[in-house]
């Protein structure tokens, strides 16, 4: 199952309408503690930080990494990423944002 695949991922990223969306996904998804969570949503600051911090009490990491450029830049490979988070974790994060965004600024 889907739930099964999440519980075992030891990276798991998500792009979602909103902040409460990703919110209510992790808190369905008995995440591994070291678990990297990269969330490329364009939501609610504060509301990131706290679910950020949430989620290390658990053990678990995360990466701000919401992405510009709209679905044309998604469907041309030119999305750029705003990344947030622990210096490790954004070095462990970027392969895989790499991957979808032309420009990476570590904010």
């Amino acid at each position: 199952s889907t739930r099964d695949e999440l519980q075992a991922a030891s990276v798991v990223c998500l792009c979602l309408p909103t902040t409460a969306h990703v919110k209510e996904v992790l808190n369905q998804v008995p995440l591994q503690p070291g678990s990297l969570v990269i969330d490329c949503t364009s939501g609610d600051p504060e509301q990131t930080s706290a679910l950020a911090a949430q989620l290390a009490t658990r053990g678990i990491r995360f990466v701000d990494a919401p992405v510009s450029g709209g679905p044309k830049g998604a469907a041309a490979g030119s999305v750029t990423s705003m990344v947030g988070g622990s210096p490790a974790d954004v070095a462990d994060a970027s392969v895989f944002i790499e991957a979808w965004s032309k420009k990476v600024v570590h904010c």
